[in-house]
């Protein structure tokens, strides 16, 4: 039996089709950035499966009850399509919190709040199913939801004050994407109670679609080339970088990090390596590798870590070529200083691929050739 659907029909379900467009690509490229930067020393990135998650369930909860208000007529099947979506609605805070409430995240939530903020947003969901919208204890229960959305922004908040440069700026704007996309459910309430009057009950389900992929939007020029998430500290611990050619031991490339990060002229008015004395300390490069690797009795395993009094000297091995050794110098060895460490190496060897491999052979001044890489690091201080 065919449904009778009107021409009003059929536009809202058309004009629904953009922000499920948007919001089922927004949630996959949310998951592809997670899987393209997943590294057990990046757990911080887990934030991109909450923000996932959170728009995943939302455009699946108000696919459900969009389908049960426009197309269902059996009673018993727009009820059950009804009650599914308002549930995965209500679960997108779960959501979010599930993959965060652990001790990586302790600067910026409450673990114990976090996780029974999770357990009383099952009431309203299991409200939802076995009593009615017209329920005063399942109206009470909602509640629950309303404070898990609102410690959800409380995050944000502390992420965004955590965090700095375009880091920052991007959190910012994922905060305003998902308060744009709430402002959108206040709209499907309304028109899901079905309390306006024919007419504006349309009118408000077109703004709230409107104001829906809006948000989405928001989400999605902001995720979009989502750098890694390092440590909020991580910043600060930074002490100084050097890009060492074992086989003479000259420092291809140098960069005083606390110089950078207080002084925003530094990478302009930056000298000489030779004119410095921390070349000095990349001579010796070769020779702390050759006794650490004596002491410690392994000698077919180059040293990757020196731990000193007030500092931790961190080693990565050059690949295309390998006599090249990038030396981190830093105040304390934190999780994600490896994959910077990797990632400086990756963007290094890539960007003068052709000049690396002709090292030995080239006259020109080494020290201005390599300054070019100023922009990189810059960028990767932002």
């Amino acid at each position: 039996m065919l449904l009778d659907i009107t021409i009003s029909q059929e536009l809202q379900f058309l004009f629904y089709l953009a922000p499920i467009s948007i919001g089922v690509q927004l949630s996959i490229y949310f998951f592809l950035q997670y899987y393209k930067l997943r590294d057990k020393n990046l757990y911080l990135n887990r934030i991109l499966l909450s923000y996932g998650m959170l728009s995943l369930l939302i455009i699946v909860g108000t696919f459900f009850i969009n389908n049960a208000r426009l197309f269902q007529t059996d009673p018993l099947i727009k009820t059950l399509f009804s009650k599914m979506g308002w549930s995965f609605a209500i679960a997108s805070p779960i959501a979010f919190l599930i993959f965060i409430a652990n001790k990586n995240f302790t600067q910026i939530l409450n673990v114990k709040i976090s996780r029974t903020l999770m357990v009383l947003n099952l009431f309203p969901i299991l409200g939802n199913f076995f009593l009615s919208n017209d329920s005063i204890i399942f109206r009470v229960s909602l509640a629950f939801m309303v404070m898990s959305i609102l410690y959800i922004f409380y995050l944000q908040f502390n992420l965004i004050k955590k965090t700095v440069g375009s880091i920052k700026m991007r959190f910012s704007r994922f905060l305003i994407g998902e308060i744009t996309a709430i402002i959108a459910l206040v709209f499907a309430v309304q028109v899901g109670l079905g309390i306006l009057p024919p007419g504006i009950n349309e009118l408000f389900y077109f703004i709230g679609i409107a104001v829906l992929s809006t948000g989405f939007i928001i989400l999605f020029a902001s995720a979009y080339n989502f750098p890694p998430l390092y440590e909020f500290n991580y910043r600060e611990n930074l002490i100084k970088l050097f890009i060492v050619n074992r086989i003479n031991n000259a420092c291809l490339y140098f960069c005083d990090f606390e110089s950078a990060l207080k002084n925003h002229d530094y990478f302009i008015n930056k000298g000489s390596i030779q004119n410095t004395k921390d070349v000095l300390f990349s001579g010796g490069i070769a020779g702390i590798e050759t006794i650490m690797s004596i002491l410690t009795d392994t000698t077919e395993e180059e040293v990757n870590q020196i731990n000193q009094e007030n500092s931790v000297i961190l080693l990565e091995r050059g690949v295309h070529p390998t006599f090249i050794t990038y030396v981190l110098l830093v105040k304390k060895d934190l999780k994600s200083f490896n994959h910077l460490l990797k990632t400086i190496r990756i963007q290094f060897e890539t960007f003068f691929k052709d000049i690396l491999v002709s090292l030995d052979s080239l006259k020109e001044d080494q020290d201005k050739l390599f300054r070019s890489f100023d922009v990189l690091i810059a960028n990767i201080l932002r």
